[in-house]
Order: C-alpha cells, then sequence, then structure tokens
C-alpha cells in the first residue's frame, strides 16, 4: 500500500516538472500552441459499462494534463476478497501525456494515469462489505499514425496497477492491456475517436486471471491554437 500510495504521490508532484521539460519538436520546428479539449464516451466491458468524461489542457510543449471521471455499472467485481454482483463504480483520474517522438505523421507517448476508485454493491448474497475504495496508477505507452489526414491509428500497451485501501488493504487490480484505436476529424473543432482494449487482469489475491473485453467510442471538441491538429491524447 504505501509503495503504490508514493508513487501516486510522486506521479501528481513530479509531473508538472516533467510538463515543464523540453518537448520533441515538431516536423516544422515550432512547439504547437496550448489548447483545450472536452470529450464525452461511452464505454463497455465484459464486466461492467459506463460514461466517461473528460477535460484535458495541452501545454506548448505538447505535454497534456487532464482530469477524467467514470461511472456505470458493473455486473461483478471483489469488495475485501468476495465476489459480489450488481455493482455501481466510480472513477477519478488525473491523466497525463509525455510525448517523446513527434512527426506530422506519427508520433509516440508515455502515460501516468493515478486516481481513486470507488465500488457500491448492492449484491444481498455477496461481501459483508457493500463499499471499497482503491488507489490507481496506470502506465501506458502510446503510439500515433497519420495514415490520412481524415484517419489516425492509435496503438498502445497499457499496465493497469490498483490497491484497495477500503474495508481493508488488498490487491485490487493487475494486469496488462493491448489498445488498437481510431481518431477521425468530423470538422476542424470536433473528433469522432473509438478504441479496443484487451488482455488479462489479476485481482483481489487468490482471484484468478480474467480475461478483459473493453470498447470505448466518443466525441471530443478542441479549443485553441492550431487545435485541430491535436490528435495525440
Amino acid at each position: 500500500m504505501r509503495l503504490l500510495c508514493l508513487c501516486c504521490a510522486a506521479t501528481v508532484f513530479a509531473a508538472p516538472v516533467l510538463a515543464r521539460a523540453r518537448a520533441p519538436q515538431t516536423a516544422h520546428g515550432e512547439p504547437r500552441e496550448t489548447a483545450h479539449a472536452l470529450s464525452l464516451a461511452a464505454r463497455a466491458s465484459n464486466f461492467e459499462y459506463g460514461g466517461r468524461g473528460t477535460y484535458r489542457f495541452r501545454f506548448r510543449n505538447q505535454t497534456t494534463a487532464g482530469i477524467s471521471v467514470e461511472g456505470g455499472y458493473g455486473i461483478g467485481a471483489f469488495i475485501a476478497g468476495y465476489a459480489v454482483k450488481r455493482t455501481a463504480y466510480f472513477d477519478g483520474r488525473l491523466p497525463w501525456l509525455f510525448p517523446f517522438l513527434a512527426s506530422d505523421r506519427f508520433a509516440m507517448a508515455f502515460g501516468l494515469t493515478p486516481g481513486l476508485r470507488r465500488v457500491r454493491s448492492f449484491d444481498p448474497d455477496g461481501a459483508p462489505y457493500d463499499t471499497s475504495w482503491a488507489v490507481a496508477l496506470d502506465t501506458a505507452v502510446w503510439s500515433y499514425a497519420h495514415l490520412h489526414e481524415r484517419v489516425t491509428v492509435k496503438l498502445g500497451v497499457i499496465l493497469p496497477v490498483s490497491l484497495q485501501v477500503s474495508p481493508q488493504i488488498d490487491n485490487d487490480k493487475v494486469g496488462g492491456l493491448i489498445v488498437t484505436g481510431l481518431i477521425v476529424p468530423l470538422n476542424d473543432r470536433l473528433q469522432w475517436f473509438a478504441d479496443a482494449q484487451a488482455g488479462g487482469i489479476f485481482g483481489s489475491n487468490g482471484d484468478a486471471g480474467k480475461f478483459l473485453v473493453r470498447g470505448t467510442t466518443g466525441v471530443r471538441l478542441t479549443l485553441g491554437a492550431n487545435a485541430r491538429r491535436w490528435r495525440t491524447f
């Protein structure tokens, strides 16, 4: 618990320092201007489904910081090691993205996403506890290929880790996911995006591994100078 909490705290405090670091230059040799983005998305997996809202701010060096809120309904979860069904979940995150390679056609970035997750069970035959809290820290590596002015392909790997801190300290989740997705501009400010994630997830000390399949689709509004060229999310 202490290690994960320290990692989350270090991420939150170190991210602004990393954000001020020199960014990779674009093909034209100049960093892009600041910009804002708002997105709304629907998500569904073999364990839960719901919606997500995200705000992101892009610095001049292309680093992005944001806040993401997600909530929905779950068909299965673990609270203090007990399997429960019919759950509601709330997830609050602070996503950071640090590009380390950028051009007009290709980009790569490193992602850090600390946050909190709350699960509430409505299963009368489940755990002796009906609510759990967990701290989380996801790390990721992303690549973006601008195949066409109208199409960007997104590929990545996410390593999600979370630790349940209430009602008792317990391993909540650890795993690895492969992500593929598309970003398609609808006009100069509005984009449609979709991605699919798949991989193994382990949790709740002793819980056997499970295969997670999750899809996300939504729209994103970008505002600011050169915002229409912002596709690295």
